[in-house]
């Protein structure tokens, strides 16, 4: 079964900078989030909240459609559910994307969903009595373990308008990888 990552983004600071020079068609996030992991290793239980930093940069095409392209750092975790498997793991890893994004304004408030595509870096370690150790490296299936893989985000959320120049984005994503082995573990 493919991986899915949830991630729970609160991007604040979707900032127009119109004093500088950049055109109210261009607007920039930088925030927090919350990862959970959803794959074979925890038998598809959300669990393991880890945080994440993101920062993306939206171009309006027209009033409702825009292009948000962005780069996040995240982890992820899961505790092996069958513990004599041990396979609980631990990533720390790098994603960016591009998405087409659907808005319609509504006041202050502008409901928002989007897809895209896009890449994420795989880097699984693996938890044992001596400490965590590369799964790359030791590709415990006997399966290469990706360094790199293509990804399918998506999502919705909303942007709340402060003042012309400064809102507050909340955005629930989700995040299909096109590889069975973020966590070097296969069903």
């Amino acid at each position: 079964m493919r991986r899915l990552s949830v991630c729970i983004m609160a991007f604040i600071g979707s900032f127009a900078l119109p004093q500088l020079g950049v055109s109210q068609d261009w607007s920039f996030a930088i925030g927090p989030g919350v990862t959970q992991y959803l794959g074979d290793v925890n038998e598809q239980q959300l669990g393991g909240n880890r945080w994440a930093l993101n920062a993306e940069a939206w171009y309006r095409l027209t009033d409702n459609i825009q292009i948000k392209s962005g780069i996040s750092f995240y982890q992820l975790h899961a505790q092996d559910a069958d513990t004599a498997r041990l396979r609980s793991f631990h990533a720390n890893n790098f994603e960016f994307y591009t998405s087409g994004l659907y808005s319609f304004k509504q006041g202050y408030f502008t409901p928002f969903a989007y897809l895209g595509i896009g890449a994420t870096t795989s880097n699984p370690q693996g938890d044992s009595r001596l400490g965590y150790f590369n799964l790359r490296e030791v590709e415990p299936e006997a399966n290469r373990v990706p360094g790199m893989v293509a990804m399918i985000p998506f999502g919705a959320g909303v942007e709340y308008e402060i003042t012309p120049v400064l809102s507050v984005v909340f955005d629930l994503a989700l995040r299909y990888a096109l590889t069975d082995q973020l966590d070097a573990m296969s069903k």
